[in-house]
């Protein structure tokens, strides 16, 4: 098993097709569909990466990544997002210099196992 990848999105098909195709290439995928269930998963399960649409209603993306450094804090974070950039999200307060990757939307299922395999080895 190459790790545990908690994905979240509040798109249930979007966090599901991610998780499906995560398990397909030796991953063990777990889907979240908003930051509150996924700290709860974080407080349970030691995770390797999170991969977390930045904006979702309630607490976004962003927010959940900086609340996961607390729980996880070996954890890799990557975020997804068809408007924010690494620029803008690092802009943010308390975001300055945060060590969040962002994958911009759209992409493929092949761009996304491939960044994940960087990011985790």
């Amino acid at each position: 098993m190459k790790g545990i990848v908690l994905v979240v999105d509040n798109e249930r098909g979007i966090a599901n097709a991610a998780a499906i195709v995560l398990e397909q290439q030796g991953y063990c995928a777990l889907a979240a569909y908003s930051s509150a269930e996924a700290i709860k998963i974080l407080s349970r399960v030691d995770v390797a990466l999170i991969l977390s649409d930045v904006n979702m209603p309630g607490v976004d993306g962003v927010e959940l990544a900086l609340e996961a450094r607390k729980t996880c804090p070996g954890a890799k974070v990557l975020l997804m997002s068809g408007i924010e950039t690494a620029e803008t999200i690092n802009q943010r307060p308390g975001c300055e210099l945060c060590p969040f990757q962002v994958m911009a939307k759209p992409f493929d299922c092949g761009q996304l196992v491939d960044r994940i395999g960087e990011l985790l080895h």
